[in-house]
């Protein structure tokens, strides 16, 4: 397969993942109650933090070091890494049971999800090693089976079978999507034939992996906490209705995420830093402003259509709850095309390993988020969370960006003082 079919091939199975995950929500959100809707996004944004625990964003460290070391010994590298992931599991199982026993969530979706973040965890971590194997077509496929197959395969199924419109459907067929991934994922790695299994647990590496990671750890829990708690307040503050109402939208808006993602920063920041050690500072300034004129363009098209079809899609599902928070569909808009332009800045200061305003900005940004809501919601109800979020990130934002101009200023004198 030729390069650019591999791209081709790459590009469309991340684009099937995309719609097959956006045609599920749609699907649930025509065929659920709004309270249904909004448990499920409850359970799923549970699921995606938790992975971050249970994961400490080790990857970004063993990542870096299976790449630049010989097939002969990763066996060692995964084993150590499996061992720790089994600590952390020892560790972190007895405080998300927590979350049960307080009643943040149902006691009757507990097993369901124990089950998923288990398999979501080790599908994310084969599918990252197949990523590091240059491996990219099979890990989409991976990525595919993880996310999207299972979607359209449950969509059918509700639209043909009344008795399976259930939450308990969902995770069922979440559960065989993510076992498939799992199962491909080994098949494939079992036939790379890696050595070095038989060496002991390098306890050593682990210990300098813990400290590389844990301040992507911090950042990590602190962006995506802020995605996290705005559900767990909404629930509390509104009800599942608003919240089932929330979910949707946000799931609407995520989706240019996804996009930008898939289509200009994947393929754009590991030319910036390649032009940056290069110290081809013209060569780096050029592909921000692409950067930046790529998503500014993409951004625009995305709000331009999702403010003429918002009415068009919710008068289809035909549902009073979704039409009667229609705000929070504008305020979330609003929300997301703020997170996202941070990511320009971010690539910038990411390429030229400027990795400390990057994490104080997502830390700031939680702090800003919990206190805003906890201060305000008194006066506007919970308007507080969307509001509150947009001002977090607008923080983020404006942060990542004075230390891109500050720090960048300073690049080309650092990279003539290193010739």
């Amino acid at each position: 397969m030729g390069p650019f079919l591999k791209r081709l091939v790459n590009v469309g199975l991340r684009g099937a993942t995309l719609v097959s995950k956006f045609l599920l929500i749609f699907t649930l959100a025509y065929y659920l109650e709004p309270s249904q809707v909004g448990m499920y996004g409850l359970l799923f944004a549970a699921i995606s933090y938790s992975l971050y625990v249970v994961g400490l964003e080790f990857y970004i460290f063993s990542t870096r070091e299976i790449i630049a070391t010989n097939r002969n010994i990763w066996g060692e590298y995964l084993k150590s890494h499996a061992l720790l992931i089994l600590c952390l599991y020892c560790l972190v199982v007895p405080l998300l049971l927590l979350i049960f026993s307080l009643g943040y969530l149902p006691g009757e979706f507990m097993v369901w999800f124990f089950i998923l973040l288990f398999l979501e965890h080790f599908s994310q971590e084969f599918n990252r090693l197949l990523v590091a194997s240059s491996k990219q077509v099979a890990a989409s496929f991976v990525l595919f089976f993880r996310s999207g197959a299972w979607c359209i395969v449950i969509t059918g199924i509700m639209f043909f079978y009344p008795t399976y419109r259930s939450l308990e459907a969902v995770f069922l067929a979440w559960t065989i999507g993510a076992s498939l991934a799992c199962f491909i994922s080994i098949v494939i790695i079992y036939r790379m034939q890696l050595g070095g299994w038989s060496a002991k647990v390098n306890w050593k590496w682990i210990g300098s992996g813990i400290i590389v990671a844990l301040p992507f750890l911090l950042a990590s829990l602190s962006t995506r906490g802020i995605f996290t708690l705005d559900r767990f307040f909404l629930e509390y503050y509104a009800n599942l209705e608003v919240l089932g109402a929330y979910v949707f939208f946000v799931s609407i808006c995520n989706a240019l995420v996804s996009f930008l993602d898939a289509s200009v920063f994947v393929f754009i920041y590991p030319v910036l830093i390649k032009n940056f050690h290069d110290g081809d500072m013209p060569l780096f300034f050029s592909n921000m402003k692409k950067l930046l004129m790529q998503t500014a363009i993409i951004v625009g098209v995305f709000v331009v259509f999702a403010f003429f079809m918002i009415d068009v899609v919710l008068s289809f599902i035909g549902k009073d709850s979704y039409m009667e928070n229609k705000g929070l569909f504008y305020l979330t808009l609003l929300t997301v095309v703020v997170f996202v332009a941070g990511f320009v800045p971010q690539y910038g200061l990411y390429a030229q390993g400027h990795d400390r305003p990057i994490i104080m900005s997502s830390v700031f940004a939680i702090i800003a988020f919990v206190c805003f809501v906890y201060f305000s919601v008194s006066y506007i109800s919970y308007w507080a969370i969307p509001i509150g979020m947009i001002l977090a990130f607008s923080i983020s934002f404006l942060w990542k960006a004075f230390s891109y101009f500050k720090l960048t200023a300073k690049a080309p004198q650092k990279l003539e003082i290193g010739n």
